[in-house]
């Protein structure tokens, strides 16, 4: 993610990541300035701890993203 910043459309569901997944994914999300969809669905973002918030992070800032899907995530709370 961090060398190849042209990405537009990342597609990730039912996934089991590690906390440092999660955060090696919003690390290189950061990078990426041309994202316009992102579906991350049934992923427990409070599970990852601080990768998780560092994917919902990286989201902050994208202009283009047009379509973002987050069902089954776990996003509540601080999350939210």
């Amino acid at each position: 993610m961090k060398e190849n910043t042209n990405i537009q459309q990342i597609f990730m569901s039912h996934n089991r990541m590690s906390v440092a997944a999660m955060q090696t994914l919003g690390d290189g999300l950061k990078e990426n300035k041309v994202l316009t969809d992102f579906f991350f669905t049934h992923n427990d973002l409070q599970a990852g701890g601080e990768g998780g918030l560092a994917i919902l992070k990286s989201l902050a800032n994208k202009k283009d993203l047009r379509s973002l899907a987050l069902n089954s995530c776990n996003v509540n709370g601080e999350y939210l």
